[in-house]
């Protein structure tokens, strides 16, 4: 070979080179961009995932596993339902946001958005029950809507109290000395304690209340002058998720089939034979009805027939006077009431320190023979009373009821008699207490039937040893990956790289 044919083999050799060289990068560019957008697919794919496949639940307690009976009874939703989670700055905490999406990965009619009140306060004009100060998640559906705290969803059970409060009110209680020392003068250790993660129980039951389509109904009395029901009031009957609207009995009028109690509120004017008439029959075939009343309520006869029927009469003479100084607050006419602390209407609240204040009032006289079933039970009395007519006549009526429940055993029916219309007001609350606002509320609960979950296998969490952890096991596995085996298998591949490139 000569020395020109030796340049040439050389010059091409050079030229081979550059070009296997140049085909080496391009590869290695080309499959670069490959596996780069195969990266940005798989994890648009695995972002599209539940996060029940995306985000497993390493906690000790379950703490995002949603048990079997919410499971089954989300899927069979059909109704759309909305969680709004109202929160500060409109950013839910990773936690919250890994629970909650657990129900929309097991149904695709629930949905969740956040909602920043500060930024967005129109948004709260349509539920008078949120502030701005709080975090709630609203549950809503075309039906009704309802609202969870979130800081409801944790809360610490008192063994020695036998209560329940929430985690925020638990550590003022062990932060505040005073408290501490209170408490441990009666034996109560408040670091005797509990944990629990209630986020199941009230997110699926708020679910279950906004998608049934018949509940509970009371029906409020209007048309015949009937005072309005205080706010404090309506406002209990919303926050115990209980439905009212108004009802007119009009001539050929009956009281819905829907309804289970009806509240009649101290009307005006008496009652037309038609609704008196109505009234009558829908208690004969057990419904359920409260009565507010003031002294001159006393004078319509067909209100008045209706209650006599059921074996309970008024005092006449005009409102009630106490003559027990120590059973009236600051007036004789400002009853307060002894309470019958033995009926399921009465007990909680006042085993709770509040007392009857009933203003105003008339007594209630029951017949010694009552109709067949009939039972007659005195919630409330005054100790000594009295009334004074307008010409000035006294009527002395000893111990006398001013608040009775009648029950009917044949039918079912339960009429509650409240004879003091004064006791539930706005002024009423500010200046003497919640006390009578309970005791009506449940009254009101009672006769209703109120709404409760249907769903009762779902149980709180006990989360007091390690809340929002990672459990021992899932620890030793995760990290076993992280420490041992993908450092060893990246170290591992690319020695067979490099001992693969070296033989060539």
């Amino acid at each position: 070979m000569n020395q020109n044919e030796n340049k040439k083999t050389s010059g091409a050799t050079g030229l081979l080179g550059l070009n296997r060289a140049t085909r080496v990068g391009s590869w290695t560019v080309a499959m670069t961009l490959i596996v780069l957008a195969v990266l940005v697919v798989i994890n648009l794919l695995v972002g599209a995932l539940p996060t029940s496949v995306t985000k497993l639940d390493t906690t000790s307690t379950k703490l995002f596993t949603i048990s079997a009976t919410t499971e089954k009874y989300v899927k069979g939703i059909d109704r759309d339902v909305n969680m709004l989670a109202v929160l500060s700055g409109g950013t839910m905490t990773p936690t919250l946001e890994a629970f909650l999406e657990r129900y929309t990965a097991l149904n695709s009619h629930i949905r969740i958005k956040t909602v920043d009140p500060v930024a967005d306060p129109t948004f709260l004009e349509k539920y008078s029950e949120i502030t701005t100060s709080g975090n709630y998640i609203i549950v809503e559906s075309d039906l009704r809507y309802t609202v969870v705290s979130v800081d409801s969803l944790n809360y610490v059970y008192l063994a020695d109290l036998d209560t329940s409060i929430d985690t925020a009110t638990y550590q003022e209680l062990i932060n505040n000395t005073t408290y501490v020392q209170y408490y441990a003068q009666y034996g109560v250790d408040l670091n005797n304690a509990t944990y629990y993660f209630g986020g199941e129980q009230a997110i699926t039951s708020a679910i279950e209340y906004v998608v049934t389509e018949d509940m509970p109904h009371i029906y409020v009395l209007s048309g015949n002058g009937e005072g309005a029901l205080s706010t404090t009031m309506t406002d209990m009957f919303d926050m115990v998720l209980m439905e009212y609207e108004e009802l007119h009995l009009g001539e050929g009028n009956a009281v819905p089939e829907d309804a289970s109690c009806v509240i009649i509120n101290a009307p005006q004017h008496d009652l037309t034979t038609a609704a008196t008439a109505a009234l009558a029959n829908y208690i004969e075939q057990g419904g359920n009805v409260i009565l507010t009343t003031a002294p001159a309520n006393t004078e319509m006869p067909n209100l008045m027939s209706l209650m006599a029927d059921l074996g309970a009469t008024p005092t006449t003479g005009g409102m009630l006077y106490e003559g027990n100084a120590n059973k009236y607050v600051s007036s004789p006419y400002v009853l307060n009431a002894t309470v019958n602390t033995q009926h399921d209407i009465t007990y909680t609240v006042y085993s709770s320190g509040y007392s009857m204040i009933m203003p105003r009032a008339h007594g209630i006289l029951l017949e010694e023979t009552l109709p067949d079933g009939m039972t007659a039970t005195t919630l409330f009395s005054a100790t000594d009373a009295y009334t004074v007519a307008a010409d000035g006549s006294e009527t002395d009526w000893g111990a006398v009821a001013t608040g009775v429940i009648l029950d009917n055993a044949n039918t079912g029916s339960k009429v509650v008699w409240f004879a003091s219309l004064d006791a539930f007001s706005d002024s009423a609350v500010s200046t003497y207490g919640m006390g009578a606002t309970y005791y009506f509320t449940i009254a009101t609960n009672l006769l209703n039937d109120g709404y409760a979950s249907t769903l009762t296998a779902i149980e709180a969490l006990d989360v007091t040893e390690q809340p929002l952890t990672v459990s021992a096991g899932a620890t030793l596995w995760l990290g076993g990956i992280l420490i041992a085996v993908l450092p060893f298998g990246l170290i591992l591949g690319g020695l067979i790289v490099w001992i693969r490139r070296r033989r060539r």
